[in-house]
């Protein structure tokens, strides 16, 4: 089970200068920004047609492009709110979520993408 109360104290675990904590912040929204518009611009792109490639190396990429927005969405948001609030306030069932499915989601993309760097060779 994890143990989130041991390191819920912002003393011993926190980012003290705001400056820092507004700047990480915003790395990770521009992060969610640019995840989430590349993204899109790839998954729509491949479901017309766009890519002339191999079928097999477009549905590469669709699932890297998933794996990304799930990743997106699950770890860097909820990071990104963290820091502006500057405690976590997103519930207990959302800090397992993204400590669990997080990381399976991070490992996932990047077997996806050591699958197509193989086959590309």
């Amino acid at each position: 089970m994890l143990n989130y109360t041991k390191y819920a104290n912002y003393t011993s675990y926190g980012i003290h200068n705001d400056t820092e904590r507004y700047s990480w912040a915003g790395y990770h929204l521009f992060v969610c920004l640019s995840s989430f518009s590349g993204d899109t611009l790839i998954l729509y792109a491949s479901i017309q047609g766009s890519f002339k490639l191999n079928k097999i190396l477009v549905t590469i990429f669709q699932h890297i492009a998933v794996s990304d927005l799930a990743y997106a969405l699950f770890k860097v948001l909820p990071a990104a709110i963290s820091l502006l609030a500057n405690s976590w306030i997103l519930g207990d069932d959302l800090c397992y979520v993204t400590a669990y499915f997080g990381y399976s989601i991070y490992i996932t993309g990047m077997l996806h993408i050591t699958h197509s760097n193989v086959d590309i060779m």
